[in-house]
């Protein structure tokens, strides 16, 4: 015997076999309705187009309502699954291409496909309204202020070099110095002149010797400067004493790379010129300068040193870690 209107209803037949209502189809003028059976992979009778689409529509109407019930994004999705996944309803639909005729095949693919994109777009829609109650409910069990700008992740931290020497600058702008650094009075493509002629290093000086030059020019008469003392005969040629400087910056010398040397580094020079200032004062401001930077806990010395270009010279070295250290000079 057959039941009505559900499918997976089953009859006996034969010896013990049995059949498999794959749907139940209602025919538009009331009339009975007719089961799709199957046993195993073969269909026990034929069927036509008008039943497919009649089977067709009945699905899209059935999830249509579905989907206006919903309640919850998981629930769409398994209506998704359910139609249109792989062994969905509708997909499943493409099997019985093969009972039609020849000339109707194409026409079930093209209604297939019809109610695929009309429940694709139906689902989408039932996921944007469930996606904003869902956002909205947690607004509210939250207590979000949607008003308020939101926090931005740092990009980043600032270099160490760069750390360092801004904590040196601003040491000895407390002091009183002040900063001179950009490409006016501190480029770091300098001229001989300022780098060594200015310095009263002329080119027989032996100071030319302990600093192997990078030249930019054939004439040697451009090139990335060695040290920053070509900051000091800039700033002395346009203002002129009294005053005190700090001058940082990267200089360039044709050094082997190893773990003391390189082809570039940074230095920070001070410069203070003016009526009754003597090595002491230096040196005072040396050891503040590095009780600063590295506290007040710290074991500094000062010896006397051998540089062709100042004098008197000396060399400043700090207690690290069980030895001396030399810091500046």
């Amino acid at each position: 015997w057959l039941g009505g209107g559900s499918t997976g209803l089953s009859a006996e037949y034969g010896r013990g076999g049995s059949l498999r209502c794959v749907d139940w189809v209602t025919r538009k003028d009331g009339s009975n309705g007719r089961c799709v059976m199957m046993s195993g992979k073969t269909e026990s009778s034929a069927i036509d187009l008008e039943t497919i689409k009649v089977q067709l529509d009945s699905q899209r109407d059935t999830a249509f309502k579905r989907l206006e019930e919903t309640e919850s994004l998981q629930e769409l999705q398994d209506i998704r699954v359910e139609y249109l996944g792989k062994k969905g309803s509708v997909t499943s639909t493409l099997k019985l291409v093969g009972r039609l005729p020849k000339d109707d095949r194409p026409k079930v693919g093209a209604m297939v496909n019809a109610i695929k994109a009309e429940l694709e777009e139906k689902i989408e829609q039932a996921k944007l309204v469930l996606e904003e109650k869902e956002m909205d409910a947690l607004i509210v069990d939250d207590q979000w202020d949607m008003t308020i700008p939101g926090t931005w992740p740092k990009a980043g931290r600032i270099h160490p070099i760069r750390a360092t020497i801004q904590k040196i600058v601003d040491i000895f702008v407390s002091l009183g110095y002040d900063l001179v650094d950009g490409p006016e009075m501190s480029p770091e493509i300098e001229t001989d002149y300022y780098c060594f002629e200015a310095l009263n290093c002329p080119e027989d000086h032996p100071a030319r010797d302990m600093q192997d030059t990078l030249y930019v020019t054939e004439d040697m008469k451009n090139l990335m400067r060695t040290q920053t003392s070509a900051v000091q005969a800039r700033y002395l040629e346009k203002y002129g004493p009294p005053f005190a400087i700090v001058c940082p910056g990267r200089v360039f010398r044709r050094d082997d790379i190893d773990a003391t040397h390189s082809f570039q580094f940074h230095q920070v020079e001070i410069m203070a010129l003016g009526k009754d200032i003597n090595l002491g004062n230096l040196r005072a401001t040396m050891i503040h300068f590095l009780k600063e930077l590295f506290g007040d806990d710290i074991k500094v010395r000062f010896r006397s040193s051998y540089f062709p270009f100042t004098e008197p010279s000396m060399e400043v070295d700090l207690f690290f870690r069980g030895e001396w250290m030399e810091v500046l000079g």
